[in-house]
């Protein structure tokens, strides 16, 4: 397989990670308002790790994949940065407004 075909599991991984941030995020904008940034990166944080939890299980007992591998270190990078700075930001700062401080 070439670079270019290692690059693409990655590329489409980050790419459904941040659809999966944006959707949580636009289904919780009509109930949460300002929380739907926070509540939904930590919600994507959350079925990422999952995700990642159940593949690497499954993993384990039938075979290592790699194009798995790395569509889930790419699925994980936007939910893991996003929700891990929301969580920081809730403990640092409060659960103040995130647009107004």
């Amino acid at each position: 397989m070439t670079w270019i075909g290692y690059c693409w599991g990655v590329i489409l991984g980050v790419v459904s990670g941040f659809a999966l941030v944006f959707f949580f995020t636009l289904a919780l904008v009509g109930v949460l308002y300002f929380w739907a940034l926070p509540v939904g990166s930590i919600l994507a944080l959350a079925i990422w790790a999952v995700t990642a939890i159940a593949s690497t299980v499954r993993m384990h007992f039938r075979g290592w994949n790699s194009a798995t591998m790395r569509f889930l270190a790419g699925f994980g990078i936007i939910p893991c940065s996003i929700g891990a700075s929301m969580i920081i930001a809730a403990f640092g700062d409060g659960w103040g407004n995130p647009f107004i401080g």
